[in-house]
Formats: structure tokens, C-alpha cells, sequence
């Protein structure tokens, strides 16, 4: 892809300035992805944009080197998120739709964090899960100082926390990977759209629709629990560990779905910005209490309640005039 020509004294201004803002965002990268992530990514595609592929490749290097003055394996892992989210992902929204490069950069994230994890604990000699439960531990023992050492209820009730927690970390990790996805391919269309590139349409949350063929998954994790109860290994065998992972984040997924549901309801109402902002917060605090909205979701996906397209495109097609 051809450089788009940018003059002016300022020119190397922004560049430098792009250069610190990759650099920030991969060293925000290290403590908190969902936040530092998009912010080095919109630097990438901005130089991907104005300087070439090779320049935001070079930076993200860079970028990634950098932040092993906070942690020594910090580029193992850094590295490749500010190249796929960067100028991986400025290059494909040229060809492939948004949800597609989302998907793509989520699964990325995800193996690369788990990978990451799977690294740190192999360094402590020790496993994910036990790694896990430790830290779940230490952490909730700091938080019942007051308690007696020796309450024997209290340390049961402990165990049972880390288990849990260590039982869904799968798909915690899942959702913040799909949410730094998100976030990363969002600040890449806007910085590639300001700077006047080609991009392709990136749907209204109104028009948002998934693949009907995402329902298999669901399907998959119900079997799964399913033989992992008749196999007398509910809650604690294999089988139930990846149902169980795949159906929380399947809810996660028919949840965006669903927003999407309502979106369509309060476009057509007209309503307001804000009172579309209350809606969606209400929306999220009900989904906290009751899976209503992912509900929602699955039953657009059976029924097309908004009646859009399932030709494979999410735009919808244009009325006649």
C-alpha cells in the first residue's frame, strides 16, 4: 500500500508523536491490554498510513522492545499484539469486514495471553491453575485479615473461591481479549478514516448480526456439560471445564447480538442520545442479574427479529427510492 503524502512543517512532529504514543500504549499494554492496545494501535495504523507497512512494522517492533524495561519477557508477548492490532489490522479492514478482523485480532489476543500465562507459570515450575489458585488465595487472605487463622470454614470457603476462579479463567480471559479487540479495530478504522484511507463499511450496532452458525457452539458446550454430567464428573471433570468456558463466553457473544436487538428498537423509536445511553446501561445491569438480554440475542439469531439480510452481509440492502 502507497504511503498517502502528508506536508507540512508539523510532519515530523506527528511522527515523533505517533512514535511516543505506540510506545505509551505497549507499555499500558503490559498492565492493563484493553486500554493500552487500541491507543498504540491507532499510532500504528497512522503510520502505516503516512510512512508505509515497513515503517509500522518497524515501530511496532520498536514499541514492543520497549516495554522490556518493565518486564524482561514483556516483547514475547507485547510484540505480536501491537503487529496484529496495528498494521495486521490496517491492512485487512482494506479487504475483510470489521466483525471478521475482530474475531481474527480476539483469537490472536487470546492464544498469545494464553500462551503468556502458560509461560509464567512454567517459569514458577508450577501450572496455570495452581498459579492461579495461589494468587486467588494470597489475595483473599489479605482481604480476611481479621479472620482466624485456623477457621477451618473459612479455608474451605477460600478453596472454593480460587476453584472457581480458576475455572472460569478461560473465559475471562476470552472476553477481555474480545474486548481489546474491539476497542483496538475500532481506533484503527477511525485513524485510518481521519487520514482519508479506504476502509470498509463498518455496519450500525443496529445492523450488527451474527453468523447463525455461531449457535453450534452453543450447542457444543450444552453437550459437552451434558456428557461430563452423565460421566459423573460434573463440576470437576475435563468435559465440564470447556462446556462450561465455551457457554460463558457464547453469552458474552449473544449479549452484543442482543445490544444490537435493541439498538434496531431505539433507532426506530427515535430516541434520544441519552436516553439511548440509559438504555444501554440498563441493559448491561440487567444482563449482570439475568442473561435476558444474551436471550434476547439467541432468539434474533433463530428468528431474525429485526428481519436483516443473512446472505452473509451485515449492510443492510438499500429501499428503493
Amino acid at each position: 500500500m502507497a504511503s498517502v503524502a502528508d506536508s507540512g512543517d508539523g510532519h515530523a512532529g506527528r511522527v515523533i508523536a505517533a512514535a511516543l504514543a505506540a510506545i505509551a500504549g505497549a507499555c499500558v499494554t503490559l498492565a492493563f491490554p484493553p486500554a493500552g492496545l487500541p491507543l498504540a494501535a491507532a499510532a500504528l495504523a497512522w503510520i502505516y498510513v503516512r510512512r508505509g507497512p515497513i515503517a509500522a512494522i518497524a515501530l511496532a517492533v520498536l514499541a514492543g522492545g520497549s516495554t522490556v524495561a518493565a518486564d524482561r519477557v514483556g516483547p514475547l508477548y507485547v510484540t505480536p499484539w501491537l503487529l496484529l492490532a496495528g498494521p495486521a489490522a490496517a491492512a485487512m479492514l482494506k479487504r475483510v469486514r470489521f466483525e471478521t478482523v475482530v474475531l481474527v485480532l480476539t483469537v490472536a489476543v487470546a492464544a498469545v495471553w494464553a500462551g503468556a500465562v502458560a509461560g509464567a507459570a512454567a517459569a514458577q515450575g508450577t501450572d496455570v491453575a495452581s498459579m492461579f489458585r495461589e494468587s486467588v488465595l494470597q489475595a483473599a487472605n489479605q482481604g480476611i485479615a481479621g479472620a482466624e487463622a485456623g477457621d477451618a470454614e473459612a479455608r474451605k470457603q477460600l478453596q472454593e473461591l480460587a476453584t472457581s476462579v480458576v475455572r472460569v479463567l478461560p473465559s475471562v480471559l476470552a472476553f477481555l481479549a474480545g474486548v481489546t479487540a474491539v476497542a483496538s479495530v475500532g481506533a484503527v478504522v477511525a485513524t485510518l478514516r481521519r487520514s482519508g484511507a479506504e476502509v470498509r463499511t463498518v455496519p450500525p450496532l443496529a445492523e450488527f448480526d451474527l453468523d447463525p452458525r455461531v449457535v453450534w457452539a452453543l450447542i457444543g458446550a450444552l453437550v459437552l456439560l451434558a456428557a461430563d454430567k452423565f460421566s459423573g464428573g460434573w463440576r470437576g471433570g475435563m468435559l465440564g471445564v470447556v462446556g462450561e468456558n465455551v457457554l460463558l463466553t457464547m453469552r458474552w457473544v449473544l449479549f452484543a447480538q442482543g445490544i444490537a436487538v435493541f439498538a434496531g428498537l431505539y433507532e426506530r423509536s427515535k430516541m434520544s442520545r441519552a436516553g439511548r445511553a440509559f438504555g444501554y446501561a440498563a441493559l448491561a445491569i440487567t444482563e449482570a442479574v439475568l442473561p435476558l438480554v444474551s436471550l434476547t440475542g439467541l432468539v434474533d439469531i433463530w428468528l431474525n427479529l429485526r428481519k436483516l439480510p443473512r446472505d452473509g452481509r451485515t449492510e443492510a440492502p438499500v429501499p428503493p427510492e
